[in-house]
């Protein structure tokens, strides 16, 4: 009888062992991780059959420096934030912070970078823009679909400030069709902006619109459906120490020239 008790004891610390109460470590180290985002380059993109980009580096060493292992996947962005929401993958790896996303992911509170928002015009193109949202309200703006653009752009749109937006579902195709005139401007972040022009040689007919909509932040993010709590505090341990040694800044400088 004894020897019963103390196994149903044993039993019920290596549970709680598994299992805090604030989010559990369900996620062992050395388990794999699975991280979602859409094409979006610099940040993560597709190479010679392998996903790489700013991202990708960044967070690799980061969860490897933590313990566990990674793979990353591309996804359409509205798929990406569904399988995070469900739990079929674990990480999001970059996001900007919003009430509603919010409520399923638990985002690192170390930013992972620092997120420029511009509109690009054709280099012909006369737009009078001064950094009021309202001058835009005619124009006819190209957008990707579920994308945030910061609390400024977003609350313009919730507002129906713009008449004319019109979203597709990656920056390449709102490339073509800005290239093509049939939008005046095109909203992104900057550098995958000029990093999805540069792949459609299409920089040098472009312009970047000064000053930019809003500099805002972006953060990697957790399925709050599943408990990996500990994964996101190991991970965001990491980070910290990545920017506090310099490779943070190695791997940014690669991908920002």
């Amino acid at each position: 009888m004894s020897r019963n008790v103390d196994f149903t004891a044993l039993l019920c610390v290596a549970f709680l062992a598994i299992w805090p109460n604030s989010g559990g470590v369900a996620f062992a180290q050395n388990q794999k991780l699975s991280v979602v985002f859409l094409d979006y380059p610099p940040y993560m993109y597709e190479e010679n059959g392998k996903v790489v980009g700013l991202v990708v580096d960044v967070e690799k060493e980061a969860f490897e420096k933590a313990g566990y292992d990674v793979e990353f996947r591309i996804v359409p962005w509205s798929r990406a934030l569904q399988e995070v929401k469900d739990g079929t993958s674990d990480v999001l790896a970059s996001a900007g912070r919003t009430p509603d996303r919010e409520q399923f992911l638990d985002y690192v509170d170390e930013p992972l970078y620092f997120s420029e928002m511009v509109l690009f015009v054709k280099k012909d193109r006369l737009l009078p823009y001064t950094g009021d949202l309202a001058e835009l309200k005619e124009v006819v703006i190209g957008a990707v679909n579920n994308i945030s653009y910061g609390a400024k752009f977003d609350d313009a749109v919730r507002a129906g400030r713009f008449q004319h937006l019109e979203y597709v579902n990656s920056t390449a195709l709102n490339i073509g069709k800005l290239i093509a005139g049939r939008t005046d401007a095109m909203v992104a972040q900057r550098l995958v902006g000029v990093a999805e022009l540069k792949k459609t040689n299409d920089l040098d007919k472009v312009k970047v619109l000064s000053p930019p909509i809003e500099v805002g932040l972006s953060f990697t993010a957790f399925s709050k459906a599943k408990p990996l709590g500990v994964a996101r505090a190991e991970f965001e341990k990491q980070l910290k120490l990545m920017k506090e040694d310099g490779r943070y800044q190695k791997i940014y400088e690669k991908y920002s020239k």
